[in-house]
Formats: C-alpha cells, structure tokens, sequence
C-alpha cells in the first residue's frame, strides 16, 4: 500500500511539472487574479528614480538635497541619516505611484479660497528635479474638513487635488526632519 501511495505521489508530481512545462513552453502561464497590475498614476510621471534632487520650502526655511553615489546628501555635501535618505526616497515614490483621489477643477474653486485649502501661502513647496530640470513642482496644503485628505496644487496647474494622508505626512515628516534640523546645522 505505501509502495502505491508512493508511486502515486510521483505521479501527480510528473504530471503536474509536465502540465506548467506545456504552459511555460505554449507562453500560457497561469495569471494569478489577486495581483493587481502596477501603473504610476501619481502626479510625476517619470519613474521615482529619475529625480536626483530635491527641493523643500516653508515661508521661513529652504533646504535642498540631491543624489550623490547612489546616496542622497544635502547641499553642503552632509550625507542624510539612512532613515530620513528612506523617508525621502519613499515620498518621491508615492509622488509617482499614488494617484490623486479627486481633482478640484479650477471651476470648483476661487482663488480667494486658496488660503482655506492652505495654499495661499503653501506650508510646504517641494520641488523635485533632475539634471535636465523641473520634473514636478507641488505645494502641500491643509488636510481636508474629514482629515484624511490633503489639498495639492502642482505648479502651473489651475487644479487642486485631493491626494491620501500618508502622501501628505510623508512629505510633513520629511519636512520636520529636514527643514529644522537642516536651518539648526544638524545634518
């Protein structure tokens, strides 16, 4: 009787490699449903790595960082602590990858009703570049009545989003390690 379970065993398993050798040499793998399919449907369109420099600013401070050797250090050539260099490769992502949740048109809105979303004057603009230039410049408003959303105005767009808190508090928490202990001369 084990001799059968045993044979049997051997047997499903030479069926079932030879049944995904079939599939594999026909080109019809199987496709797993629960997989979602990746699109950048985020604001900037050039993929997350293509952005070598950084820029943030609040009305009383600036600092700015770029890429360096494959490591982000800051304009006096300080290389960031690897858990804010983390913090800072994960808000550029999201700026590539998370799409908006709703887009106010310019209709929707006046523009005395900028300084209600927090962007007249924006808390926080972040400019992100490479050595070609601007790819995508964006001011950081107020959360939104609910508190889960965040008002975004892209430069030159007459737009505001609505984009999802973590992008926001990426970009906050960013801000608060950077644009204080960069003015205090920590980094």
């Amino acid at each position: 009787m084990k001799a059968l379970r045993r044979v049997s065993r051997w047997l499903a398993a030479a069926l079932a490699l030879g049944y995904f050798g079939w599939m594999w040499h026909a080109g019809q793998l199987p496709e797993y449903a629960h997989f979602n399919a990746y699109e950048a449907a985020g604001l900037l369109r050039e993929p997350a790595e293509s952005v070598t420099q950084i820029e943030l600013r609040s009305p009383n401070s600036r600092y700015g960082a770029r890429l360096a050797g494959g490591q982000w250090v800051s304009e006096a050539a300080l290389a960031l602590p690897p858990a804010i260099a983390v913090q800072l490769t994960a808000a550029v992502r999201f700026m590539h990858t998370a799409a908006p949740v709703r887009v106010l048109a310019d209709s929707e809105f006046e523009a005395d009703d900028l300084a209600q979303f927090g962007l007249a004057p924006a808390a926080l603009t972040v400019t992100l570049a490479n050595a070609n230039g601007t790819l995508l410049q964006f001011e950081l408003g107020l959360h939104n009545p609910d508190g889960i959303l965040r008002y975004l105005r892209a430069a030159g767009e007459p737009r505001i989003v609505l984009v999802s808190g973590f992008v926001g508090h990426a970009w906050d928490d960013l801000a608060a390690a950077l644009l204080v202990r960069g003015a205090s001369g920590g980094l």
